[in-house]
């Protein structure tokens, strides 16, 4: 009978080797579940944290983030609707948003995920960290993950970061000593509207709205005056009045009316004077006046053509008719 019995004399390194690769397939097999991971560009393995109820876990949230960078996401619940933003800080960024003095200034009460956690509440949202990354990706992880998963809290669909900068305490004192008169100048409002989403926000100013579009002041009140759509996505809308300036100019006996045509935006603006035209397309009122003394028929860097409106094309009789 105990001749029957057969021993197993595997040699014990035999055991060992195969049980190694056996590991090792086992990890291959795994990683078929993302078949893009590891690819440029391509969702990693994500979330790295997930925080179900955010106002539970809100100094866990915060204190596991302090001094990383990365991605991270704000869900609500119910209707599963999301936000993505990024931070070279994720721990402050989180503190931030649990800070309702600054989740309501008057900067920020508008965008549409503060009002989301104003009006829901913090239980009814979960965080989570997408992923982290080096401090200077920051913004193009955000824009992958926004393209990639199509967060409906987001109205503009580019990704924006500070890259970390922060003022001196020098530039914070004068900061601090103009916030009153800043305050108390005349802004002007702009409303953005993506047409795609119909979602709305509204920035204090256009200089405001040019940083988060990634344009500059001068674009973004031209495609507010002409009515034009920005990226053919954003509706832009504000109340931009004539400058005192401009008004003087208005009826001004040496005034000369122009017409700009712009290639790039395929518009035609008529301004009431050389110096009109001048400010608002941020170039030097000599450009434009020498473009008429060289009766310059190419288009200004390739863009801008100028022409001088006669007084029949403006719409008023000639003199002695």
């Amino acid at each position: 009978m105990a001749d029957d019995i057969q021993k197993d004399t595997t040699p014990l390194e035999v055991i060992q080797s195969f049980t190694v690769w056996f590991k090792s397939k086992d990890r291959a097999r795994s990683n078929l579940s993302n078949p893009d991971e590891g690819k440029a560009n391509s969702p990693r393995s994500f979330p790295v944290a997930t925080y179900n109820d955010a106002k539970s876990f809100k100094s866990s949230a915060i204190k596991d983030n302090e001094g990383k960078a990365g991605v991270y996401r704000w869900t609500h619940l119910d209707t599963n609707k999301s936000y993505i933003g990024s931070s070279v800080n994720l721990g402050r960024r989180i503190r931030s948003y649990f800070n309702y003095s600054f989740i309501t200034h008057i900067t920020r009460k508008s965008l549409v995920i503060n009002k989301a956690l104003i009006k829901h509440g913090y239980s009814n949202f979960k965080l989570e960290i997408l992923e982290y990354c080096d401090p200077k990706d920051t913004a193009s992880r955000e824009q992958f993950f926004m393209g990639y998963l199509n967060p409906e809290y987001n109205v503009l669909k580019v990704a924006y970061s500070s890259s970390g900068y922060e003022h001196s305490k020098e530039a914070l004192v004068k900061i601090s000593k103009n916030l009153d008169y800043l305050n108390s100048q005349k802004v002007i409002k702009v409303k953005v509207t993506n047409t795609e989403t119909n979602l709305s926000e509204e920035y204090t100013s256009i200089t405001e709205t040019a940083k988060m579009l990634n344009s500059n002041k001068s674009t973004i009140t031209k495609y507010i005056k002409n009515s034009l759509l920005f990226n053919g996505i954003y509706k832009l809308e504000a109340d931009i009045p004539n400058s005192n300036y401009d008004s003087n100019y208005i009826n001004h006996p040496n005034a000369i009316k122009i017409e700009v045509t712009d290639l790039d935006l395929n518009t035609i603006t008529t301004y009431t004077s050389v110096s009109a035209a001048a400010r608002s397309l941020d170039i030097g009122h000599n450009t434009i006046s020498n473009y008429f003394k060289r009766n310059q028929m190419r288009p200004y860097k390739g863009r801008y053509i100028f022409k001088k409106v006669s007084i029949m094309e403006s719409g008023s009789p000639r003199a002695g008719v």
